[in-house]
């Protein structure tokens, strides 16, 4: 059997330098492989569960949530290729915004310590200004930048504020909408449309006061509700000067404490 095979490798290596020798290589036509066809592969499925629906609201933050981080990335990247020269203009817009029905307190704590408006929290704190106005409870969300002249804003002090009240900056409502978005459908609160204010922080009567013959600008202070009380600002209607409570009878100034550390030197 050994020398069968060893003929048959022989009579094969004769023929094939054979075939090499009257051939040139430049002769040889490529080698190409057989075409293969495949038959269509075909299979029918049947799809019990019904489509997929999108609640229309949860859809709609969707939206806007998009929106808003496209915006944001097109003002990034403005910035990157203007190598940083030119800074990005943020809305000094403020609004006062209702919320009714859902989780009002599961909203509430996600705000006061959840991740979105941590950097805010921090920024309010160092600089002195409470996040939570009392008695009410409303939570201011602004820069601080923009906390005095929102909390002395006509519109806001005009009105009864309450619990569920939010005020929060245009610019920061994006993170609003994270929090919401993070909440489920049933438990989510709904904002009070109607009820949306925009607050006026360049009130002429907000920003200044008329002293004697000239035109100061008027000082910018905490709410009296979230500081310390002082006698300074306690006033008695039915005092006397000649009774015990005379020295209530009239105002006799500011509370020191309604001022931020920031604004003595004005």
């Amino acid at each position: 059997v050994n020398q069968q095979k060893r003929r048959l490798a022989n009579v094969l290596r004769r023929s094939w330098n054979q075939l090499v020798r009257a051939s040139p290589a430049s002769a040889n036509p490529p080698t190409q492989l057989p075409e293969l066809t495949l038959e269509p592969v075909i299979e029918s499925v049947a799809h019990a569960d019904p489509p997929a629906r999108r609640d229309p609201e949860l859809a709609a933050l969707q939206a806007d949530l998009q929106w808003a981080e496209d915006v944001e990335n097109c003002i990034r990247d403005g910035a990157t290729s203007d190598g940083g020269a030119q800074q990005a203009q943020l809305s000094n817009k403020v609004n006062l915004i209702s919320f009714r029905s859902g989780k009002g307190e599961l909203f509430r704590r996600m705000i006061l310590q959840d991740k979105e408006f941590k950097h805010l929290r921090k920024s309010l704190k160092n600089h002195g200004y409470p996040l939570v106005l009392q008695p009410s409870g409303t939570i201011v969300l602004v820069r601080p930048d923009q906390y005095l002249e929102t909390v002395n804003s006509h519109a806001l002090r005009s009105r009864t504020l309450k619990r569920y009240n939010v005020v929060i900056a245009e610019s920061e409502e994006h993170l609003l909408n994270d929090v919401l978005l993070r909440m489920a459908s049933k438990q989510r609160p709904r904002e009070n449309k109607g009820d949306r204010v925009e607050l006026d922080l360049y009130s002429f009567v907000v920003n200044f006061e008329l002293r004697r013959t000239f035109i100061c600008k008027a000082p910018l202070l905490l709410v009296a509700d979230t500081v310390t009380q002082s006698t300074t600002e306690a006033v008695r209607s039915n005092a006397s000067a000649s009774s015990s409570f005379g020295y209530f009878v009239h105002v006799r100034g500011r509370n020191p404490r309604r001022r931020v550390l920031s604004t003595w030197s004005e």
